[in-house]
Protein backbone atom coordinates (compact mmCIF):
# COMPACT_ATOMS: atom_id res chain seq x y z
CA UNK A 1 0.00 0.00 0.00
CA UNK A 2 1.36 3.46 -0.93
CA UNK A 3 1.10 6.19 1.53
CA UNK A 4 -1.14 9.09 1.20
CA UNK A 5 0.17 11.10 4.40
CA UNK A 6 2.90 13.46 2.49
CA UNK A 7 5.79 12.30 4.46
CA UNK A 8 6.24 16.46 4.69
CA UNK A 9 3.76 15.91 7.56
CA UNK A 10 6.15 13.60 9.50
CA UNK A 11 8.57 16.53 9.33
CA UNK A 12 6.82 18.80 11.90
CA UNK A 13 7.74 18.13 15.79
CA UNK A 14 4.09 18.19 16.55
CA UNK A 15 3.50 15.32 14.09
CA UNK A 16 5.89 13.02 15.35
CA UNK A 17 4.20 13.27 18.61
CA UNK A 18 1.14 12.19 17.07
CA UNK A 19 2.78 9.53 14.52
CA UNK A 20 5.41 8.68 16.52
CA UNK A 21 8.52 7.20 14.74
CA UNK A 22 8.30 5.89 11.06
CA UNK A 23 9.37 2.23 10.52
CA UNK A 24 13.24 3.33 9.43
CA UNK A 25 12.98 3.36 6.10
CA UNK A 26 12.28 6.63 4.63
CA UNK A 27 10.78 5.21 1.49
CA UNK A 28 8.62 2.21 2.98
CA UNK A 29 4.74 2.56 2.51
CA UNK A 30 4.18 1.87 5.89
CA UNK A 31 4.36 3.99 9.62
CA UNK A 32 5.15 2.81 12.91
CA UNK A 33 2.17 4.27 15.19
CA UNK A 34 1.89 5.89 18.34
CA UNK A 35 0.23 3.36 21.09
CA UNK A 36 -2.34 5.47 21.16
CA UNK A 37 -3.75 4.83 17.82
CA UNK A 38 -2.68 1.15 17.05
CA UNK A 39 -5.74 -0.46 18.89
CA UNK A 40 -7.98 1.92 15.98
CA UNK A 41 -5.74 1.64 12.61
CA UNK A 42 -2.82 -1.39 13.24
CA UNK A 43 -3.20 -5.09 13.24
CA UNK A 44 0.19 -5.58 12.97
CA UNK A 45 1.41 -5.92 16.65
CA UNK A 46 4.49 -4.31 15.90
CA UNK A 47 2.78 -0.97 15.25
CA UNK A 48 3.61 -0.75 11.40
CA UNK A 49 -0.16 0.00 9.81
CA UNK A 50 -0.87 1.21 6.18
CA UNK A 51 -0.91 4.67 5.94
CA UNK A 52 -3.92 4.94 4.44
CA UNK A 53 -5.52 3.21 7.83
CA UNK A 54 -3.94 5.52 9.89
CA UNK A 55 -5.31 8.63 8.07
CA UNK A 56 -8.62 7.59 7.60
CA UNK A 57 -8.51 7.02 11.55
CA UNK A 58 -7.08 10.59 12.28
CA UNK A 59 -9.41 12.10 9.68
CA UNK A 60 -12.35 10.09 12.38
CA UNK A 61 -10.88 11.91 15.28
CA UNK A 62 -10.58 14.92 13.90
CA UNK A 63 -7.09 14.91 15.11
CA UNK A 64 -6.27 18.89 15.11
CA UNK A 65 -2.30 17.91 15.13
CA UNK A 66 -2.69 16.71 11.56
CA UNK A 67 -4.87 19.36 10.68
CA UNK A 68 -2.27 21.34 11.97
CA UNK A 69 0.56 19.90 10.28
CA UNK A 70 -1.56 20.09 7.18
CA UNK A 71 -1.65 23.44 7.43
CA UNK A 72 2.11 24.01 7.71
CA UNK A 73 3.27 23.39 4.39
CA UNK A 74 6.18 25.15 4.00
CA UNK A 75 6.43 26.43 0.21
CA UNK A 76 9.88 27.15 -1.18
CA UNK A 77 11.12 28.98 -4.19
CA UNK A 78 13.89 27.84 -6.30
CA UNK A 79 14.93 31.01 -8.87
CA UNK A 80 17.12 29.86 -11.68
CA UNK A 81 17.11 26.01 -13.12
CA UNK A 82 21.09 25.44 -13.69
CA UNK A 83 22.38 22.55 -12.36
CA UNK A 84 22.50 24.41 -8.74
CA UNK A 85 19.09 25.39 -8.80
CA UNK A 86 17.94 22.32 -10.23
CA UNK A 87 19.61 20.18 -7.76
CA UNK A 88 18.46 22.93 -4.67
CA UNK A 89 14.80 21.99 -5.88
CA UNK A 90 15.40 17.99 -6.19
CA UNK A 91 16.63 18.57 -2.36
CA UNK A 92 14.05 20.57 -0.67
CA UNK A 93 11.29 18.73 -2.47
CA UNK A 94 12.83 15.62 -1.23
CA UNK A 95 12.87 17.39 2.72
CA UNK A 96 9.33 17.86 2.30
CA UNK A 97 8.57 21.20 0.70
CA UNK A 98 6.19 22.02 -1.74
CA UNK A 99 8.64 23.71 -4.36
CA UNK A 100 8.47 25.86 -7.71
CA UNK A 101 11.66 26.30 -9.71
CA UNK A 102 11.27 29.23 -11.97
CA UNK A 103 13.74 29.75 -14.70
CA UNK A 104 13.94 32.68 -17.42
CA UNK A 105 14.68 30.53 -20.11
CA UNK A 106 12.39 28.40 -21.92
CA UNK A 107 14.37 25.41 -20.84
CA UNK A 108 16.41 24.19 -17.71
CA UNK A 109 19.78 23.87 -17.77
CA UNK A 110 21.90 27.40 -17.44
CA UNK A 111 25.17 27.36 -18.22
CA UNK A 112 24.96 23.54 -19.36
CA UNK A 113 22.20 24.34 -21.43
CA UNK A 114 21.94 22.09 -24.73
CA UNK A 115 20.66 23.46 -28.20
CA UNK A 116 18.89 21.02 -30.34
CA UNK A 117 18.24 21.31 -34.12
CA UNK A 118 18.81 19.54 -37.25
CA UNK A 119 19.97 16.30 -35.53
CA UNK A 120 22.20 18.05 -33.63
CA UNK A 121 23.13 18.26 -29.88
CA UNK A 122 25.20 20.75 -29.11
CA UNK A 123 26.61 21.82 -25.59
CA UNK A 124 26.25 25.67 -25.11
CA UNK A 125 28.75 26.03 -22.18
CA UNK A 126 29.87 23.22 -19.70
CA UNK A 127 30.59 20.54 -21.65
CA UNK A 128 31.78 17.77 -19.67
CA UNK A 129 32.40 16.34 -16.43
CA UNK A 130 35.06 13.91 -14.72
CA UNK A 131 35.49 10.91 -12.80
CA UNK A 132 36.69 13.04 -9.76
CA UNK A 133 33.00 14.48 -9.29
CA UNK A 134 31.42 12.05 -6.93
CA UNK A 135 28.94 14.34 -6.04
CA UNK A 136 27.49 13.95 -9.59
CA UNK A 137 28.25 10.26 -9.66
CA UNK A 138 26.50 9.52 -6.94
CA UNK A 139 23.09 11.45 -8.96
CA UNK A 140 23.75 9.88 -12.36
CA UNK A 141 23.25 6.49 -10.37
CA UNK A 142 20.09 7.75 -8.41
CA UNK A 143 18.66 9.10 -11.29
CA UNK A 144 19.60 6.40 -13.90
CA UNK A 145 21.86 8.66 -15.93
CA UNK A 146 24.36 6.22 -16.11
CA UNK A 147 23.50 4.58 -19.38
CA UNK A 148 23.96 8.41 -21.04
CA UNK A 149 27.21 9.05 -19.74
CA UNK A 150 29.79 8.70 -22.63
CA UNK A 151 33.64 8.71 -22.11
CA UNK A 152 35.18 11.68 -23.88
CA UNK A 153 38.25 11.31 -26.31
CA UNK A 154 41.03 14.46 -24.51
CA UNK A 155 43.31 14.56 -27.78
CA UNK A 156 43.73 18.58 -28.09
CA UNK A 157 45.89 20.30 -30.58
CA UNK A 158 47.70 23.01 -29.12
CA UNK A 159 48.83 26.27 -32.03
CA UNK A 160 51.06 28.81 -31.14
CA UNK A 161 52.17 30.92 -34.20
CA UNK A 162 50.27 28.20 -36.37
CA UNK A 163 53.07 25.51 -34.71
CA UNK A 164 50.93 22.51 -34.45
CA UNK A 165 51.37 20.32 -30.84
CA UNK A 166 49.28 17.45 -30.44
CA UNK A 167 48.76 16.33 -27.08
CA UNK A 168 46.70 13.68 -25.10
CA UNK A 169 45.62 14.10 -21.66
CA UNK A 170 47.01 11.53 -19.36
CA UNK A 171 49.59 10.37 -22.08
CA UNK A 172 53.23 10.05 -21.12
CA UNK A 173 54.57 9.57 -24.52
CA UNK A 174 52.26 12.19 -25.98
CA UNK A 175 53.38 14.82 -22.75
CA UNK A 176 56.97 13.68 -23.36
CA UNK A 177 56.39 14.35 -27.63
CA UNK A 178 55.10 17.81 -26.94
CA UNK A 179 57.40 19.76 -28.79
CA UNK A 180 56.48 23.87 -27.64
CA UNK A 181 58.38 22.70 -24.09
CA UNK A 182 61.75 21.54 -23.08
CA UNK A 183 62.92 18.60 -21.62
CA UNK A 184 64.59 20.02 -18.46
CA UNK A 185 61.04 22.04 -17.77
CA UNK A 186 59.12 18.52 -18.46
CA UNK A 187 60.64 16.87 -15.23
CA UNK A 188 60.41 19.83 -13.45
CA UNK A 189 56.98 19.70 -13.94
CA UNK A 190 56.56 15.96 -13.51
CA UNK A 191 58.40 16.62 -10.10
CA UNK A 192 55.69 19.13 -9.12
CA UNK A 193 52.45 17.39 -10.43
CA UNK A 194 53.56 14.03 -8.21
CA UNK A 195 54.28 15.92 -5.56
CA UNK A 196 51.27 17.98 -5.47
CA UNK A 197 49.11 14.96 -6.04
CA UNK A 198 50.58 12.75 -3.07
CA UNK A 199 50.31 16.33 -0.74
CA UNK A 200 46.61 16.87 -2.04
CA UNK A 201 44.85 14.51 -3.36
CA UNK A 202 42.16 15.02 -0.58
CA UNK A 203 41.71 18.17 -1.38
CA UNK A 204 37.59 18.99 -2.18
CA UNK A 205 37.74 20.79 -5.64
CA UNK A 206 34.15 21.73 -5.19
CA UNK A 207 33.91 22.85 -1.38
CA UNK A 208 35.39 26.15 -1.03
CA UNK A 209 36.54 25.30 2.68
CA UNK A 210 38.55 22.21 0.95
CA UNK A 211 39.79 25.11 -1.08
CA UNK A 212 40.82 27.96 1.36
CA UNK A 213 44.18 26.87 2.83
CA UNK A 214 45.49 27.00 -0.81
CA UNK A 215 43.93 30.66 -1.66
CA UNK A 216 46.94 32.49 -1.10
CA UNK A 217 48.34 33.39 -4.68
CA UNK A 218 47.22 33.52 -8.18
CA UNK A 219 47.90 30.89 -10.78
CA UNK A 220 50.05 32.89 -12.95
CA UNK A 221 52.48 33.64 -10.26
CA UNK A 222 52.16 30.23 -8.50
CA UNK A 223 52.88 28.10 -11.86
CA UNK A 224 56.19 30.89 -12.89
CA UNK A 225 57.48 30.02 -9.66
CA UNK A 226 57.47 26.84 -9.44
CA UNK A 227 57.24 25.62 -13.08
CA UNK A 228 58.79 28.12 -15.11
CA UNK A 229 57.58 30.86 -17.71
CA UNK A 230 57.65 28.18 -20.78
CA UNK A 231 55.14 25.47 -18.99
CA UNK A 232 53.10 28.37 -17.61
CA UNK A 233 52.41 29.26 -21.46
CA UNK A 234 52.08 26.37 -23.14
CA UNK A 235 51.15 23.73 -20.55
CA UNK A 236 49.35 25.25 -17.60
CA UNK A 237 47.54 28.23 -19.26
CA UNK A 238 45.85 25.85 -22.34
CA UNK A 239 44.44 23.66 -19.60
CA UNK A 240 42.71 26.94 -17.56
CA UNK A 241 41.48 29.66 -19.71
CA UNK A 242 40.09 27.75 -22.79
CA UNK A 243 37.26 26.02 -20.35
CA UNK A 244 37.04 28.55 -17.75
CA UNK A 245 37.70 31.62 -19.92
CA UNK A 246 39.00 33.94 -17.43
CA UNK A 247 43.05 34.45 -17.30
CA UNK A 248 45.07 32.93 -15.04
CA UNK A 249 46.59 36.12 -13.73
CA UNK A 250 43.47 37.18 -11.82
CA UNK A 251 42.60 33.82 -10.50
CA UNK A 252 43.63 31.74 -7.43
CA UNK A 253 45.84 29.28 -7.72
CA UNK A 254 43.51 26.41 -5.31
CA UNK A 255 41.89 25.87 -8.21
CA UNK A 256 45.04 24.93 -10.13
CA UNK A 257 46.28 22.89 -7.88
CA UNK A 258 43.23 20.83 -7.05
CA UNK A 259 43.24 20.12 -10.40
CA UNK A 260 47.07 19.32 -10.81
CA UNK A 261 46.33 16.78 -7.63
CA UNK A 262 43.72 14.86 -10.07
CA UNK A 263 45.70 15.52 -13.53
CA UNK A 264 47.37 12.04 -13.47
CA UNK A 265 44.15 9.49 -13.40
CA UNK A 266 41.81 12.47 -14.90
CA UNK A 267 38.86 10.48 -17.13
CA UNK A 268 36.32 12.89 -19.29
CA UNK A 269 32.53 11.87 -20.01
CA UNK A 270 29.52 13.94 -21.40
CA UNK A 271 26.16 12.83 -21.95
CA UNK A 272 25.13 11.15 -24.98
CA UNK A 273 21.84 13.36 -24.81
CA UNK A 274 23.25 16.81 -23.89
CA UNK A 275 24.74 18.56 -20.88
CA UNK A 276 21.40 19.42 -19.62
CA UNK A 277 20.00 16.32 -19.09
CA UNK A 278 21.52 16.05 -15.78
CA UNK A 279 18.88 19.29 -15.05
CA UNK A 280 16.33 18.08 -16.80
CA UNK A 281 16.24 14.92 -15.09
CA UNK A 282 16.10 16.78 -11.76
CA UNK A 283 13.40 19.03 -12.42
CA UNK A 284 11.59 16.34 -13.07
CA UNK A 285 9.97 16.15 -9.38
CA UNK A 286 9.00 19.74 -8.89
CA UNK A 287 6.49 22.02 -10.07
CA UNK A 288 8.72 24.17 -13.28
CA UNK A 289 7.91 27.43 -14.26
CA UNK A 290 10.03 28.18 -17.39
CA UNK A 291 9.91 31.57 -19.17
CA UNK A 292 9.33 33.30 -16.48
CA UNK A 293 11.93 36.08 -14.67
CA UNK A 294 11.45 36.70 -11.03
CA UNK A 295 11.85 40.30 -10.89
CA UNK A 296 11.39 41.29 -7.04
CA UNK A 297 11.20 39.96 -4.20
CA UNK A 298 8.85 41.30 -1.19
CA UNK A 299 9.13 41.18 2.78
CA UNK A 300 6.02 40.21 4.11
CA UNK A 301 4.71 39.70 7.86
CA UNK A 302 5.32 35.79 7.13
CA UNK A 303 6.83 34.85 4.20
CA UNK A 304 7.88 36.90 0.92
CA UNK A 305 5.85 37.72 -2.41
CA UNK A 306 7.83 37.57 -5.43
CA UNK A 307 7.04 39.38 -8.44
CA UNK A 308 7.82 37.24 -11.98
CA UNK A 309 6.06 38.14 -15.33
CA UNK A 310 3.52 40.27 -14.57
CA UNK A 311 2.44 37.88 -12.30
CA UNK A 312 2.83 37.49 -8.24
CA UNK A 313 3.06 34.38 -5.62
CA UNK A 314 3.74 34.00 -1.79
CA UNK A 315 6.33 31.61 -0.56
CA UNK A 316 7.79 30.94 3.06
CA UNK A 317 11.30 30.70 1.85
CA UNK A 318 13.88 31.30 -1.26
CA UNK A 319 16.67 29.56 -2.63
CA UNK A 320 18.33 32.31 -4.69
CA UNK A 321 20.12 29.82 -7.61
CA UNK A 322 21.32 32.50 -10.18
CA UNK A 323 24.54 34.54 -10.94
CA UNK A 324 25.69 36.85 -8.14
CA UNK A 325 24.70 39.94 -9.88
CA UNK A 326 21.24 39.23 -10.33
CA UNK A 327 20.93 37.38 -6.62
CA UNK A 328 22.69 40.63 -5.54
CA UNK A 329 19.90 42.71 -7.17
CA UNK A 330 16.90 40.68 -5.93
CA UNK A 331 18.09 40.95 -2.53
CA UNK A 332 19.61 44.67 -2.75
CA UNK A 333 15.82 46.20 -0.51
CA UNK A 334 15.42 43.33 1.77
CA UNK A 335 15.97 44.05 5.15
CA UNK A 336 19.68 42.95 6.99
CA UNK A 337 17.88 40.50 8.92
CA UNK A 338 16.98 38.41 5.88
CA UNK A 339 20.45 39.23 3.91
CA UNK A 340 23.52 40.52 5.87
CA UNK A 341 25.31 43.21 4.86
CA UNK A 342 27.77 40.85 4.73
CA UNK A 343 26.12 39.03 2.39
CA UNK A 344 24.97 41.77 0.01
CA UNK A 345 28.73 42.70 -0.25
CA UNK A 346 29.69 39.44 -1.37
CA UNK A 347 26.98 39.07 -4.08
CA UNK A 348 27.84 42.65 -5.26
CA UNK A 349 31.79 42.10 -5.34
CA UNK A 350 31.15 39.06 -7.18
CA UNK A 351 33.15 39.40 -11.04
CA UNK A 352 32.63 37.38 -13.70
CA UNK A 353 34.08 36.22 -17.10
CA UNK A 354 32.15 36.71 -20.90
CA UNK A 355 32.05 34.05 -23.67
CA UNK A 356 30.51 33.69 -27.12
CA UNK A 357 30.18 30.22 -29.09
CA UNK A 358 29.55 30.69 -32.65
CA UNK A 359 29.20 27.23 -34.39
CA UNK A 360 28.62 26.16 -38.10
CA UNK A 361 27.34 23.30 -40.07
CA UNK A 362 29.81 21.74 -42.80
CA UNK A 363 29.54 18.66 -44.10
CA UNK A 364 30.58 15.24 -42.32
CA UNK A 365 34.17 14.03 -43.02
CA UNK A 366 35.18 17.74 -44.74
CA UNK A 367 37.70 18.33 -41.14
CA UNK A 368 41.12 16.14 -41.70
CA UNK A 369 40.36 15.27 -37.70
CA UNK A 370 37.80 16.10 -35.17
CA UNK A 371 40.69 17.30 -32.15
CA UNK A 372 39.70 20.93 -29.96
CA UNK A 373 41.61 22.94 -31.11
CA UNK A 374 43.23 25.81 -28.64
CA UNK A 375 45.26 28.55 -29.26
CA UNK A 376 48.57 28.87 -26.80
CA UNK A 377 51.78 31.51 -26.18
CA UNK A 378 52.67 34.74 -24.89
CA UNK A 379 49.87 37.52 -24.62
CA UNK A 380 45.80 37.37 -24.98
CA UNK A 381 44.14 34.45 -27.09
CA UNK A 382 41.24 35.53 -28.13
CA UNK A 383 39.89 32.42 -29.22
CA UNK A 384 39.78 30.01 -26.61
CA UNK A 385 38.62 26.82 -28.40
CA UNK A 386 37.87 25.44 -31.58
CA UNK A 387 35.77 22.23 -31.70
CA UNK A 388 34.25 19.60 -33.45
CA UNK A 389 30.68 18.18 -32.22
CA UNK A 390 31.48 15.03 -33.38
CA UNK A 391 34.69 14.52 -31.45
CA UNK A 392 31.66 14.63 -28.62
CA UNK A 393 28.55 12.32 -29.89
CA UNK A 394 27.27 11.37 -33.30
CA UNK A 395 24.92 14.01 -35.01
CA UNK A 396 23.37 14.84 -37.95
CA UNK A 397 24.36 11.93 -40.58
CA UNK A 398 25.21 14.69 -43.31
CA UNK A 399 26.61 17.38 -41.08
CA UNK A 400 28.82 17.84 -38.45
CA UNK A 401 29.10 21.56 -36.75
CA UNK A 402 32.50 23.24 -35.63
CA UNK A 403 32.34 25.84 -32.93
CA UNK A 404 34.28 28.62 -31.54
CA UNK A 405 34.72 29.65 -28.45
CA UNK A 406 35.75 33.78 -27.58
CA UNK A 407 36.90 35.04 -24.85
CA UNK A 408 38.04 38.09 -23.05
CA UNK A 409 37.90 41.36 -24.60
CA UNK A 410 36.56 40.51 -27.68
CA UNK A 411 34.10 38.44 -26.31
CA UNK A 412 32.61 41.16 -24.44
CA UNK A 413 32.73 43.25 -27.95
CA UNK A 414 30.44 40.88 -29.28
CA UNK A 415 28.05 40.41 -25.76
CA UNK A 416 25.92 43.08 -28.14
CA UNK A 417 26.81 41.84 -31.89
CA UNK A 418 24.21 41.16 -34.18
CA UNK A 419 24.64 37.53 -35.34
CA UNK A 420 25.86 38.34 -38.72
CA UNK A 421 28.42 40.10 -37.36
CA UNK A 422 29.12 37.93 -34.75
CA UNK A 423 29.86 34.59 -37.04
CA UNK A 424 31.90 36.96 -39.51
CA UNK A 425 34.23 38.05 -36.40
CA UNK A 426 34.43 34.82 -34.79
CA UNK A 427 35.68 32.96 -38.07
CA UNK A 428 37.66 35.88 -39.21
CA UNK A 429 39.51 35.19 -35.18
CA UNK A 430 40.18 31.76 -35.69
CA UNK A 431 41.11 31.34 -38.85
CA UNK A 432 43.78 32.98 -37.71
CA UNK A 433 44.20 29.66 -35.21
CA UNK A 434 43.33 27.49 -37.73
CA UNK A 435 44.58 27.84 -41.65
CA UNK A 436 42.03 24.64 -41.64
CA UNK A 437 38.86 26.66 -41.36
CA UNK A 438 40.01 29.17 -44.45
CA UNK A 439 38.40 27.46 -47.07
CA UNK A 440 35.84 25.06 -45.83
CA UNK A 441 32.52 25.44 -46.43
CA UNK A 442 30.88 27.28 -43.54
CA UNK A 443 27.43 27.65 -42.80
CA UNK A 444 26.10 29.81 -39.44
CA UNK A 445 24.19 27.62 -36.96
CA UNK A 446 24.04 28.86 -33.55
CA UNK A 447 25.45 32.14 -31.33
CA UNK A 448 24.89 32.04 -27.36
CA UNK A 449 26.24 34.98 -25.68
CA UNK A 450 27.07 34.78 -22.16
CA UNK A 451 28.16 38.06 -20.69
CA UNK A 452 28.46 36.59 -17.07
CA UNK A 453 29.46 32.82 -18.46
CA UNK A 454 32.61 31.93 -15.26
CA UNK A 455 32.26 33.54 -11.71
CA UNK A 456 36.32 34.66 -11.61
CA UNK A 457 37.64 33.19 -8.23
CA UNK A 458 40.30 35.71 -7.62
CA UNK A 459 42.62 35.74 -4.71
CA UNK A 460 40.54 34.93 -1.91
CA UNK A 461 37.49 34.22 -2.90
CA UNK A 462 37.22 31.01 -2.24
CA UNK A 463 37.73 31.96 1.80
CA UNK A 464 35.28 34.51 1.64
CA UNK A 465 33.06 31.84 -0.27
CA UNK A 466 33.73 29.55 2.94
CA UNK A 467 32.61 32.17 5.25
CA UNK A 468 29.24 32.68 3.05
CA UNK A 469 28.10 29.32 2.65
CA UNK A 470 29.27 28.45 6.93
CA UNK A 471 27.13 31.95 8.03
CA UNK A 472 23.99 31.28 5.73
CA UNK A 473 20.76 30.28 6.88
CA UNK A 474 17.10 30.45 5.79
CA UNK A 475 14.36 31.49 4.85
CA UNK A 476 16.64 33.14 2.26
CA UNK A 477 19.73 31.08 1.02
CA UNK A 478 22.05 31.26 -1.91
CA UNK A 479 23.49 28.05 -4.13
CA UNK A 480 25.51 28.36 -7.30
CA UNK A 481 28.90 27.99 -8.94
CA UNK A 482 30.44 31.32 -7.80
CA UNK A 483 30.00 29.47 -4.03
CA UNK A 484 32.33 26.94 -4.80
CA UNK A 485 33.59 26.86 -8.43
CA UNK A 486 32.35 26.92 -11.93
CA UNK A 487 32.29 23.12 -12.51
CA UNK A 488 29.05 21.13 -11.75
CA UNK A 489 30.55 19.38 -8.84
CA UNK A 490 30.79 22.79 -7.51
CA UNK A 491 27.60 23.91 -8.37
CA UNK A 492 25.97 20.79 -6.76
CA UNK A 493 27.76 21.22 -3.42
CA UNK A 494 26.84 24.36 -3.02
CA UNK A 495 22.73 23.65 -3.35
CA UNK A 496 23.17 20.81 -1.26
CA UNK A 497 24.98 23.62 1.37
CA UNK A 498 22.16 25.87 0.46
CA UNK A 499 19.04 23.33 1.09
CA UNK A 500 21.07 22.07 4.87
CA UNK A 501 21.10 26.24 5.53
CA UNK A 502 17.44 26.09 4.49
CA UNK A 503 16.67 23.11 7.01
CA UNK A 504 18.77 24.79 9.97
CA UNK A 505 17.19 27.96 9.94
CA UNK A 506 13.63 26.48 10.13
CA UNK A 507 14.48 24.68 12.59
CA UNK A 508 15.61 28.03 14.39
CA UNK A 509 12.58 29.70 13.69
Amino acid sequence: MRSNIPWLYLLSRRGWSVLGATSGDPASPYIRCSKDLQQESCSDPSGLCGAKNLRSVLEKREDSMFDGAMARIIKTAVIGAGPAGCVAAHEAARAGRKVVLFEKEKAVGGRTLTHRSGGHVLDTGAGFFTNFYPRLKSYNRALGLESDVVRLSRQNVLISDHRIAPLALGSPLSFFRFPLVGAADKIRMLGVTLGRTLRYRGVDLADPASLAALDTDSIARDARKFLGESVYQYLVRPGIEPFWYFSCEEVSKALYIGLQAKAADAVFFTYGSGMDSFCRKLAESVELRTGKSVTSIGEKPRGFSIRFSDDKEDFDEIILATTANVAAKLTAKLSESVVSANQKHFLQSQMYAANVIVSFRLPAGVLPDSDTRIPCGTGENPVAAITSNSDKRAGHSGEDLVSIYLRGDEAKKLLKSKQKEAFARALALARKVDSRLIKLPLEPFYMKQRENAIPVHSVGRYRQAATFLEEQSGPIVFAGDYLANATVEGAIHSAQSAVAALLKGAGLR
